[in-house]
């Protein structure tokens, strides 16, 4: 009997630190637009981040690195979501394939990126 409830107390707690840990976890909407966005997020890895633009004047491109991010080349860049007609609005939800760390972000047409508009770095803890 008293191992009855020691299994149900064990199985409670779980329960709760679960529910705890869902608890934390955040969502974050980045509008992705003209002018410039805040440069840097601070997110934790259960977090979802989602980007929010009008797909037929931006791009949504997650280049490999810093010197990457700081010259504005998307080369080798992981493209998100291209420029498209077809697609005003486009949601591009990210809750997985962000790295600890620096995860950085650009828009690579033209010279968007180069004017210091639609960049991102985004921080997982």
């Amino acid at each position: 009997m008293g191992g009855e409830r020691g299994s149900a107390l064990a199985a409670a707690l779980v329960m709760l630190v679960a529910v705890a840990a869902l608890a934390e976890a955040k969502e974050y909407n980045v509008t992705w637009s003209l002018p410039a966005i805040p440069p840097l997020l601070d997110v934790t890895k259960d977090d979802t981040v989602n980007f929010v633009f009008d797909a037929t004047d931006l791009d949504l491109v997650k280049v490999p690195d810093k010197s990457s991010f700081d010259a504005c080349n998307g080369t080798g860049a992981q493209v998100l979501q291209s420029k498209t007609s077809a697609a005003p609005t486009v949601p591009v939800r990210l809750n997985q394939g962000l790295n600890t760390g620096h995860n950085y972000f650009i828009c690579d047409i033209a010279n968007i990126c180069s004017e210091g508009n639609t960049m991102i770095t985004i921080n997982v803890n």
